[in-house]
């Protein structure tokens, strides 16, 4: 169970809950101190760079982080239906960083880290006041050193192999594409008998790319249009294969 307990800054009491031994800072107590209150947490969440900085987060904290949760979220930024809270974002990445909870402590809580982003994003002051303390009394070696020497992390650099059927035409499409899901909803707005079936991860473009490559030559003597095919229930038992290994 979770350990709470609460500070007070300026007239703001803010909650700090333990879970594992980790302090989370409730976003919601934060948000309170300044207009707008707790619509300010949704509207940081729904950020492109809030987002990308939460899956840098989790890249170098959770080893079970969704990458496909992250890329179907990824591609619905800014878009016009995207909506986006703590709830949603670790239910489809499987996140640890931020969680929302009811009740008497109710709110968004996040990771000390995190929530000094989320400090930051609100009063810039305070971003320049950190920036100059860590300034302060460091070369410029020690300043820039975590600039280049950061871990290789690339999140967007994960690709996908995916096959689509079209209902209608009962043809099947294979391709690749860094957000699947989002290519799905795309083809659908045209289309909306086009399904997904499978896809696959590869560590990045050139692998999936290859194996499209592969797929398409095995199977050059049915193509119809494209990346368009037609199979028959054996030969699509092996396209199958491809997927499932």
């Amino acid at each position: 169970m979770a350990k709470n307990r609460q500070i007070e800054v300026k007239g703001i009491v803010v909650t700090i809950s333990e879970r594992n031994n980790d302090d989370f800072i409730s976003l919601t107590d934060v948000a309170n101190g300044f207009d707008g209150g707790y619509t300010l947490v949704e509207k940081w969440i729904r950020n492109k760079n809030t987002i990308e900085f939460l899956a840098v987060w989790e890249q170098l904290n959770n080893p079970s982080f969704n990458n496909l949760g992250y890329n179907e979220v990824l591609g619905e930024v800014g878009t016009n239906r995207f909506i986006m809270s703590a709830k949603k974002w670790v239910s489809m990445t499987n996140a640890i960083g931020i969680y929302a909870s009811a009740g008497r402590y109710g709110g968004t809580y996040a990771r000390t880290e995190i929530a000094f982003e989320f400090c930051t994003w609100l009063n810039p002051f305070l971003k320049i006041i950190s920036i100059k303390q860590i300034i302060e009394g460091q070369d410029y070696n020690f300043i820039f050193k975590d600039i280049f020497n950061t871990p290789n992390i690339k999140i967007e650099q994960s690709c996908y192999l995916y096959l689509m059927q079209d209902l209608s035409t009962m043809l099947y499409k294979i391709g690749i594409s860094k957000t699947p899901i989002f290519r799905e909803k795309t083809l659908q707005s045209e289309k909306p008998s086009i399904n997904m079936v499978y896809s696959k991860e590869f560590i990045d473009r050139k692998s999936a790319y290859f194996m499209e490559q592969n797929i398409h030559t095995n199977f050059k003597k049915n193509r119809i249009r494209g990346e368009w095919f037609s199979f028959s229930s054996i030969e699509l038992k092996q396209i199958e294969g491809y997927f499932l290994n």
